[in-house]
Order: structure tokens, then sequence, then C-alpha cells
């Protein structure tokens, strides 16, 4: 199964592990599942507020 992947240096998509335009390595274009009782969602959401 093909899986939707995305260069967080350029923003190509691709279905690769590596981009094709850069040749970095490529993350999930998918978000994570959302739970109410996830553990770490004070981490987080104190990654988002500092990026």
């Amino acid at each position: 199964m093909n899986v939707l992947h995305c260069c967080s240096a350029c923003a190509t998509y691709t279905l690769k592990k590596a981009c094709p335009s850069c040749g970095k390595k490529t993350r999930s274009a998918h978000p994570a599942k959302y739970s109410k009782e996830d553990p770490f969602r004070s981490y987080r959401r104190n990654a988002l507020y500092r990026a």
C-alpha cells in the first residue's frame, strides 16, 4: 500500500520515502489520529506554539 508523503523542506508531495526534488527524507502527509485521552497532548501543544 502506498502512502502519500510530504517533504518538509520543499513542500513536494510524493509516494517515496525520499524527496525526488531535494533528496531529503519525507514525512507522512496525514495527521495523527485525535484522542481526548492523549497522554502527550501537552508536549504537542508546546511544540506547536514554539514552532
